[in-house]
């Protein structure tokens, strides 16, 4: 606990938390700001860092999992799992925790599509919550990771319409492109320079296409709308630059 509360600049993540508290009362007035305890899993769960119990309405941040990539700590864990164990990486991590409790997700939407755009719509509430937090972190993704996600938005888009996977309930494509990993599972050449839950990106994007459409559309409502009607009103399809 000692080590790893000394690299957390404490005055930084008191302000950050109080305006991410604020940014969530006002999209969500029900909110009540929750009694927040810094605590050390002793690294037992940093791959799973962040808890709140909304019955007490506790929030509780494991700070052995902010340490730093690569910090002699972290030898027996995976590399990717590293990349988001930053201070920079508390408060986006700590915005979906709370975007996820007020969007559960629904287990009989099973299809692909479902699973996208219910990560856009957490996604959404990232962008609504830490507004001013670059969109990598938003996915913990690294600056690099979030440019190749960008750059290759048409190339992955088209590489799912042709293989039919929008509609599909084939339950290995969480697995392939949303659950954390090293990278994505196209089962190409690419896999290994792809960046990874790319479904979350793509599911993203699709979303923001919704509201460029339907601005009007309030962010209450947008959450409750169903996944098949926000991605056809997206009139989603990114085209490749020339």
């Amino acid at each position: 606990y000692t080590d790893a509360i000394a690299k957390i600049d404490m005055a930084k993540l008191d302000q950050d938390l109080k305006q991410l508290f604020s940014h969530i009362q006002h999209h969500i007035p029900k909110f009540q700001t929750p009694t927040v305890f810094l605590y050390s899993s002793a690294l037992q769960g940093v791959t799973d860092p962040i808890f709140y119990k909304p019955e007490e309405n506790f929030l509780f941040i494991d700070v052995s999992a902010f340490m730093g990539e690569n910090n002699e700590n972290y030898k027996p864990l995976e590399q990717y799992y590293q990349k988001s164990m930053n201070p920079q990486n508390i408060i986006p991590k700590v915005s979906l925790i709370f975007a996820e409790h007020f969007v559960p997700f629904n287990a009989e939407h099973q299809k692909f599509i479902d699973q996208l755009v219910y990560q856009g719509k957490l996604m959404i509430l990232q962008d609504a919550f830490i507004p001013k937090q670059p969109d990598y972190l938003k996915m913990n993704y690294t600056a690099p990771q979030y440019e190749w996600a960008k750059t290759n938005e048409a190339n992955i888009w088209n590489y799912i319409v042709e293989n039919d996977l929008v509609f599909s309930d084939d339950a290995k494509l969480v697995e392939r492109f949303i659950a954390p990993g090293p990278f994505s599972k196209f089962y190409t050449e690419i896999d290994n320079e792809s960046s990874p839950q790319i479904g979350i990106f793509i599911g993203w994007q699709i979303a923001k296409k919704y509201f460029q459409e339907n601005p009007e559309t309030p962010l209450k409502e947008f959450l409750q709308l169903d996944a098949q009607k926000i991605f056809t009103d997206s009139k989603y399809n990114p085209k490749f630059e020339n």
